[in-house]
């Protein structure tokens, strides 16, 4: 009897989520960002492939850890830790029969391995490129600015990882939807993709300065040592939050 299997060998899913918490405390974050930015002697503080960028204010890549106990991070750090791990939790439920053959159950923790912003001015862009060393990326969106999908000012384009090279009568690849793919830009928006997709920031046209949070990450094996520190850990988180929540409690009350 003739049978016949199909197999998706080499998937690519991305993630889009949206900030629930956006309108109350993105003021805060832009805050901290402006103030941030004010330390740097030069435009990149990274160093790291400048020809690149263009007209375009970049952080150190530890911005998470020098902030990791300010009220005005701590939330949306958060947030993001919580998506990159039900991420993690699709991708092994869906794409990776390994999973399916532990023998016990195997903890895991998010570890944000860098960590920045970009303030990108009129004309600005960041050319094609993509993340080693980290397995989940981010990109969340703190101010849009003037970037619109229409044009594809401002927005952060992904190539497709399938190098397809025929002749133009070839139509065996009809079914790859697209080379590739613009995402909408919003304010509170968050991308999460594999660290080997290759994706660029297309030119800015714009008066207004367009601001991103990226941050590389890695998905760790807890160790005994986290997971008895781990009620600790979320004492801290919630004694921040407590403060996060007096503040703006105060600030909505004037």
């Amino acid at each position: 009897m003739n049978q016949t299997k199909f197999e998706y060998l080499w998937p690519t899913p991305m993630s889009y989520s949206m900030w629930g918490d956006y309108e109350n405390y993105n003021d805060m974050v832009k805050e901290l960002i402006y103030e941030d930015s004010q330390k740097y002697d030069s435009d990149l503080a990274t160093n790291i492939a400048t020809r690149i960028k263009q007209n375009m204010k970049e952080s150190s890549l530890s911005f998470f850890s020098e902030y990791q106990s300010d009220y005005r991070i701590s939330l949306l750090r958060r947030w993001l830790e919580n998506q990159v791990f039900q991420y993690f939790n699709y991708l092994k439920q869906n794409f990776n029969t390994i999973f399916d053959n532990q023998t016990k159950e195997v903890e895991y923790s998010v570890v944000f391995r860098d960590s920045w912003y970009h303030i990108t001015k009129d004309r600005g862009y960041h050319d094609v490129h993509f993340h080693g060393n980290s397995s989940i990326c981010g990109i969340f969106y703190v101010d849009i600015g003037d970037s619109s999908i229409e044009n594809s000012n401002g927005v952060n384009r992904f190539r497709s990882p399938i190098y397809s090279q025929t002749d133009d009568l070839d139509e065996g690849y009809s079914w790859i939807p697209n080379d590739v793919i613009d995402i909408v830009p919003e304010n509170g928006k968050l991308i999460l993709f594999p660290g080997y997709l290759l994706h660029s920031a297309t030119p800015y046209c714009g008066d207004k300065d367009r601001i991103v949070i990226a941050f590389n990450s890695q998905i760790h094996k807890k160790s005994e040592f986290e997971k008895s520190t781990l009620s600790g850990l979320f004492d801290i988180f919630n004694t921040v939050g407590d403060q996060k929540e007096n503040l703006l409690f105060d600030k909505n009350s004037n």
